[in-house]
């Protein structure tokens, strides 16, 4: 584009509050595996800036396609927010997330029964953040991914 053909900011938030409601409102098909996952970023409200959680939801279909399911912020991992991002999803084969209270909770709150994996990366991650050497880290990933093979 040239500099002369530029949307005003207006324009632009309103194509893409379209598109976003679009996406939101997509058919999701069949989701076989439910990844759960969240991270915190700094984000401003009004004068403020603060911690914000992201919520995120990922799902690999029948066929093996990814896709990001949903997004979400909130001001904490409570099993509150996590009920409420989860709610209407369903016919889900396996979960697989890190190890959260909150999260945890409401997975058990709304998938019960459904089966549920540790995140192998997450909990390599956190087993090696015990080790008292950096120079083990090799040998104890070796370790895990032995046991997770096995």
């Amino acid at each position: 584009r040239h500099l002369g053909q530029c949307q005003s900011n207006e324009q632009n938030h309103t194509n893409f509050g379209e598109e976003l409601e679009t996406w939101r409102n997509r058919l999701l098909g069949e989701i076989a595996y439910f990844y759960l996952d969240t991270h915190y970023e700094k984000v401003r409200q009004a004068v403020n800036v603060r911690d914000a959680a992201i919520l995120m939801a990922s799902g690999v279909k029948r066929d093996g396609k990814r896709i990001v399911l949903g997004i979400s912020v909130s001001l904490s991992v409570a099993e509150a927010h996590w009920r409420s991002f989860l709610e209407g999803l369903a016919d889900v084969e396996l979960i697989i997330n890190d190890d959260h209270a909150g999260m945890e909770a409401a997975r058990k709150a709304i998938f019960s029964g459904i089966p549920w994996q540790r995140c192998q990366f997450l909990l390599q991650q956190n087993a090696q953040s015990y080790l008292p050497k950096v120079s083990l880290r090799t040998k104890v990933a070796e370790d895990i991914r032995r046991i997770f093979d096995s």
